[in-house]
């Protein structure tokens, strides 16, 4: 299966890595520590393809965002539904891909498969 991504930006991120589906919007400063790059308390970010409909809170979110890029957590992509503005600008400044999902009715589909290993290839994300 393919879905369609639009990179938005951050480098263009072209590999593998586990997928990890939020239901929910993520709060940068609530949610992930930037030094550890735990989400939730339970989830390492590193490495991993982030999806998650979009982003709340403050702007510090960005900084938080920079936080886990300096410290080596980051993950390998962000998808979004939504992108928001402390996204953009995380992304930004920390070099992290960031991807809009073309159709956002694909999230739900895509949520079937976290904890899987799927592939961003140019702009499509592929789960075999």
């Amino acid at each position: 299966m393919r879905i369609g991504l639009k990179h938005v930006s951050g480098k263009k991120a072209d590999g593998c890595g586990e997928l990890y589906v939020s239901p929910e919007p993520l709060s940068y400063l609530g949610d992930i520590d930037p030094v550890e790059g735990i989400l939730k308390g339970k989830i390492n970010v590193r490495g991993r393809i982030l999806a998650y409909p979009n982003a709340i809170g403050s702007t510090v979110g960005s900084y938080v965002l920079y936080g886990l890029s300096r410290n080596g957590v980051a993950p390998k992509a962000i998808l979004l539904v939504k992108i928001d503005p402390m996204t953009l600008i995380g992304s930004i400044i920390s070099g992290i891909p960031l991807y809009l999902l073309r159709n956002s009715k694909d999230f739900g589909r895509l949520s079937e498969y976290s904890g899987r290993i799927v592939c961003i290839e140019a702009e499509e994300i592929v789960i075999e």
